[in-house]
């Protein structure tokens, strides 16, 4: 079986390479070339050279390393401001680490004086050749999924780093074999680790810029970073309003970037719990009431405000034909291929082992609960997922009384006024519903668990006894310390450490750029900047000289 798979893999690379060259050939393009066509482009270039050209800096020993992987011209703008920042802190060199053949990444870069550059090139395929061969010879070894994802060579998570990658990839959302494909990518993780432990041995980078760290080649080049002791800037949220997240050690290589310290939550819940948790109240009662921005881009327009809320939720009991006096649990499912192992650890391998296991155990329950089952917003338009929150509910679930599809027609910020307890796997709302007072059930690590106000079971038995006593949870709810923790929680993530940048504004930096707009806007911010009035820098000066997980607005 597992000959067969890797020869599948061969046939695989054949034909990934074939496309390759064929693609470069009648495609003889830089990356992102729409930009070269976009005369406010051009401005811009020469606009922000003006503001970062210094060629008097007299550089300390050590430099900064810009990767730039994403594609998107926010993020490789926002990376490069970041770094710049850093640079004046340190008078540290910044070496742009780029795609192969990426001529926007690049003109960008060199519009921040940023003249050094490494690209980064994928494998001809007699290196291929070597690398599935030193994948099979690995492979041959492993009985099954789950300890491949266990996987390591020298602290770097090599198994989980492809699984997530295949996820990402295929859109399956789960695998059960190891197919070929596994060989193929695995081929490339073991790539990408040997050529970052040669970029870091020949290189002195005493900081690492990386926005996005999943996937291959991203993860790989961040969990070696940080094992050789470069400490890695990501930056968080975004467009305009940012934070910044600080890793300085290999032990935090699935660390959320979100994920407080509990030094840092433990000192402002004390010092300011009360100022805190109102703050935290108002803010997430605005996000669920329309009146503000989701955090996350999918969910943000989802939270539109209700014009008579009263009268939504009389119609969904009259849809669903509910009795009102019987309890609810809410079930909130996840994006199921995108960004798997964030975290140090779960109980379910994926998001939809976790959805089946969840959706099977419930049916199976006394029916004096109700269930609200919710899809996640990035269920929505995409098309190469192989299934689907919805799809998955209608084979495992179909016509129940007591167990219902949360429908798409209405506000998901109306479930805050229905469910008695909410369940998730690792998603935010195990945090957002505690805010008001509904106690949460988690299926693993989280970047908000370990602070005193979610149900944490540690393994599968734990999680589905935690689902047999829904009534009792419900019953005992939360006390006002938990909210409070919760609350302040909160705030402090989606608030307290992010800053507005007066060089960056809000774009959609999930869909195709108006290159015009985005450009022309760009020059404004460029023309009215003032060094003087930048906060964000203040803040990002003071977390690097104190070694903070996090920037602070305060």
């Amino acid at each position: 079986m597992k000959s067969y798979e890797f020869l599948l893999s061969l046939v695989y690379s054949l034909y990934f390479h074939a496309k390759s060259f064929l693609h470069k050939l009648f495609n003889n393009k830089s990356l992102n070339n729409k930009e070269f066509k976009s005369k406010t482009f051009s401005d811009y270039l020469k606009k922000n050279e003006e503001l970062w050209s210094n060629n008097k800096i007299k550089y300390a020993n050590g430099a900064i390393l810009v990767t730039n992987f994403v594609h998107q011209e926010g993020y490789t703008i926002t990376e490069c401001i970041i770094a710049k920042n850093i640079q004046s802190f340190f008078k540290l060199k910044i070496v742009g680490l780029i795609d192969y053949g990426d001529g926007t990444g690049k003109k960008i870069l060199k519009s921040f004086n940023i003249n050094d550059f490494i690209e980064f090139q994928g494998m001809s395929f007699f290196l291929r050749l070597f690398y599935l061969a030193k994948a099979f010879k690995i492979l041959k070894k492993i009985k099954n999924v789950d300890e491949f994802i266990s996987f390591s060579i020298d602290e770097i998570s090599i198994g989980k780093s492809v699984y997530d990658h295949i996820l990402r990839h295929t859109g399956i959302g789960s695998i059960n074999y190891l197919y070929y494909k596994f060989y193929f990518y695995l081929s490339e993780a073991l790539y990408c680790n040997d050529y970052s432990k040669k970029l870091f041995e020949k290189n002195n980078f005493k900081y690492m810029m990386m926005a996005e760290s999943q996937f291959i080649p991203s993860n790989l080049i961040f969990q070696n970073a940080l094992k050789f002791g470069i400490k890695v800037i990501s930056r968080i949220s975004g467009p305009k309003k940012i934070g910044v997240r600080l890793y300085s050690s290999i032990d935090e290589k699935h660390v959320a970037k979100i994920r407080l310290s509990n030094e840092l939550f433990d000192r402002l819940f004390s010092s300011n719990k009360e100022l805190y948790s109102k703050k935290g109240f108002i803010s997430i009662k605005n996000v669920f009431d329309g009146k503000a921005d989701h955090f996350d881009p999918f969910s943000e327009k989802s939270f539109i405000r209700v014009q008579n809320k009263e009268e939504s939720i009389k119609k969904l009991y009259e849809l669903f034909k509910w009795d009102k006096s019987k309890k609810i649990c809410a079930v909130f499912s996840h994006n199921l291929f995108d960004g798997v192992y964030l975290h140090p650890w779960r109980i379910f391998r994926d998001n939809l082992v976790w959805l089946r296991s969840t959706l099977n155990y419930i049916k199976g329950l006394d029916k004096n609960i109700n269930w609200i089952v919710k899809e996640h917003p990035s269920d929505y338009g995409l098309k190469r997922l192989k299934t689907s929150t919805y799809k998955e509910f209608e084979k495992i679930i179909g016509e129940r009384d007591y167990i219902k599809f949360f429908p798409s027609d209405y506000s998901p910020s109306i479930i805050k006024d229905l469910a008695n307890c909410v369940v998730t796997s690792q998603g935010t709302p195990g945090l957002e519903y505690p805010c008001f007072g509904i106690p949460s059930i988690v299926g693993g690590d989280t970047h908000y668990t370990g602070f005193g106000f979610t149900y944490e079971p540690k393994n599968m038995k734990e999680y589905f006894k935690f689902l047999d006593n829904i009534e009792s949870i419900i019953s005992n709810g939360l006390n006002k310390d938990q909210v409070d923790r919760a609350r302040v929680n909160y705030y402090i993530t989606f608030f307290l450490t992010k800053v507005e940048h007066p060089l960056l504004h809000k774009y959609d930096y999930n869909r195709e750029l108006d290159m015009n707009n985005f450009f022309n806007e760009s020059i404004k911010l460029l023309n009215s900047y003032k060094e003087k009035e930048d906060i964000f820098k203040k803040c990002l000066r003071h977390q690097l000289k104190n070694n903070n997980n996090h920037l602070l607005a305060i």
